[in-house]
């Protein structure tokens, strides 16, 4: 069961590289590997989890130029009474390595340089990582042959404690 509210990460991996235009942010080129877009939501995670999972919908976020493209795979999730901020989850993500492909992406309302971070290995084993469709009912799973592509895979979601 997911909470009302939380903290939660994205995985979207990217066989080739991607580019995309971003809404202000104009054209973008996303280098091919593993992306991880940290969000949050107050109330109505379920609803903000099922729209990243969304192919068709209203561009209004910088995350959903790319989700509209590609969707996520898997993804975690951290409540809101958990002692971790969409900041500071986005940090760990670049002392483990990874980069900010670009910047201001996803952090407009924040200090960050973005809150898009990119590696060129999976930043986790996928067995840490939860599919969507275990956490939202009725979203399909992502056949096996489709992970990884640029144009394939289905949404997904990894759980954290």
């Amino acid at each position: 069961m997911l909470p009302e509210g939380g903290w939660y990460q994205l995985l979207i991996p990217l066989a080739a590289p991607l580019s995309l235009r971003v809404g202000a942010l104009g054209e973008v080129l996303l280098p091919a590997g593993w992306l991880v877009y940290t969000g949050s939501m107050q109330r109505g995670l379920v609803h903000r989890l099922r729209r990243h999972a969304a192919r068709r919908k209203p561009l209004r976020w910088h995350v959903d130029y790319l989700t509209s493209r590609v969707p996520p795979t898997h993804c975690r999730v951290w409540s809101l009474s958990s002692a971790v901020s969409e900041c500071g989850l986005h940090q760990a993500l670049l002392r483990a390595g990874g980069s900010e492909p670009v910047r201001g992406f996803g952090s407009s309302d924040c200090r960050c340089g973005a809150h898009l971070a990119h590696f060129t290995a999976r930043p986790a084993p996928l067995a840490e990582w939860q599919p969507l469709p275990a956490l939202l009912p009725g979203a399909a799973a992502p056949p096996e042959s489709t992970l990884g592509r640029a144009t394939g895979g289905s949404p997904g979601c990894l759980k954290g404690e």
